[in-house]
């Protein structure tokens, strides 16, 4: 008894030394990649409730949509990679205690997203044809015309995108998901709130959908902001405005 009694007694010995060593324990890693997953699954719902609230309109309606939800989801992969990337750079500053460089990295970094992704954008719009035509190759006119509707009206929800996702990566780098959890599931019932108004109320079809992801993107950069200005994480909104409309004179 006293043998097993001195086993029991070095295991945990052992295990508060290697937790000690440990710069985050398993609950406090757990209770920061829960809203991760619960985010991501949020937002591949965005497109996903489009396409079964436009369902009412016809197949070619949503097959339309689902063309188009395929390159805003690699558009917003991108987008949240490009946040991921710089957030390091701020979280690498908070980690060292340099609170000012850590707000300055996190105001260019949303500079350049919103830069970036304005490009983007453009040229999304110009070469609208084109990605129509040859990347979803034989389709119907039916089909072509709605997807052609939802790609204009969302295109210019790119840059509000762009934007959110480097929000969100910020709070991320300060070990603070759950605010874009909240955030994504805001957006979600705004987006089913928006589209039963816009399609089945106004019978917009695909462009009701797609207007309805325009109002969720943007108040999904209202809750960033607020929250932002709330934890004084960063500057306050007209900082992050002055810094969008210097970034390209730096």
């Amino acid at each position: 008894m006293a043998a097993l009694s001195c086993k029991k007694h070095c295991r945990t010995e052992m295990t508060q030394e290697s937790c000690k060593g440990q710069l985050f324990t398993n609950r406090e890693l757990w209770r920061l990649m829960c809203p991760l997953v619960i985010e991501l699954l949020l937002t591949l719902l965005v497109g996903m409730i489009d396409s079964i609230m436009v369902s009412s309109v016809g197949e070619a309606a949503v097959s339309g949509v689902s063309l188009v939800d395929t390159v805003m989801q690699l558009l917003i992969y991108l987008f949240a990679a490009l946040g991921t990337g710089g957030a390091v750079v701020a979280g690498q500053y908070l980690g060292s205690g340099n609170q000012k460089d850590a707000c300055k990295s996190s105001e260019q970094l949303i500079g350049f997203s919103a830069v970036f992704s304005l490009a983007v954008m453009v040229v999304l719009i110009i070469l609208k044809d084109i990605i129509l035509n040859r990347l979803f190759g034989e389709i119907t006119p039916e089909v072509r015309k709605y997807a052609d509707t939802y790609l204009t009206i969302t295109a210019f929800s790119i840059p509000a995108i762009a934007v959110y996702e480097a929000g969100a990566a910020t709070f991320r780098a300060m070990s603070n998901s759950k605010i874009t959890m909240w955030i994504s599931l805001m957006m979600n019932m705004i987006n089913v709130t928006g589209n039963a108004i816009f399609i089945y109320g106004a019978g917009m079809a695909t462009g009701g959908a797609a207007v309805s992801t325009e109002v969720l993107e943007g108040s999904g950069i209202r809750g960033s902001i607020a929250q932002n200005s709330q934890d004084e994480a960063k500057e306050t909104v007209d900082g992050w405005l002055e810094e969008i409309g210097t970034f390209g004179q730096e």
